[in-house]
């Protein structure tokens, strides 16, 4: 026998869309001690399961998809400006250091800032700067 591969079944295999999987799958739960909204959106595919919105957001993250199904969504491989990436990175973890990027390259690493109080120093300094910036910047242009 050759390598090719004959189909057993050559009926194509009816394939649902995510509203019916998300009616199917969609119920309450507790996790983490809170009430949460429980569902899926696509079967039989390696990597992408169940989703969990705590009930009590579940108005806000509505109105976000609402908001992305009438006005549309960024493609993956379209290019934030600057202050896209650091607004969508700009996290705090759990020991209160502070993270984000300023570039959206895949294994960039962000910079990192240990609390609050350093951060809101950070902000002060960066501000400070700002005109000293520009001015240099414009003159540079006016040579």
């Amino acid at each position: 026998m050759s390598n090719d591969i004959f189909l057993i079944n050559d009926i194509e295999e009816r394939q649902r869309t995510a509203s019916q999987i998300f009616k199917s799958t969609v119920g309450l739960t507790k996790k983490d001690g809170e009430l949460v909204v429980v569902f899926s959106t696509t079967e039989n595919r390696k990597g992408y399961g169940k989703q969990y919105i705590p009930v009590s957001e579940l108005e806000s993250v509505l109105a976000i998809l609402q908001e992305a199904a009438t006005k549309g969504i960024e493609e993956e491989n379209e290019v934030l400006t600057t202050s896209q990436v650091v607004k969508r990175s700009l996290i705090q973890n759990e020991d209160g250091e502070i993270r984000f990027k300023t570039e959206q390259t895949k294994g960039k690493k962000p910079t990192l800032i240990p609390n609050e109080e350093q951060f809101s120093d950070f902000v002060n300094t960066i501000s400070q700067y700002t005109p000293k910036i520009l001015a240099k910047v414009q003159a540079l242009k006016n040579k």
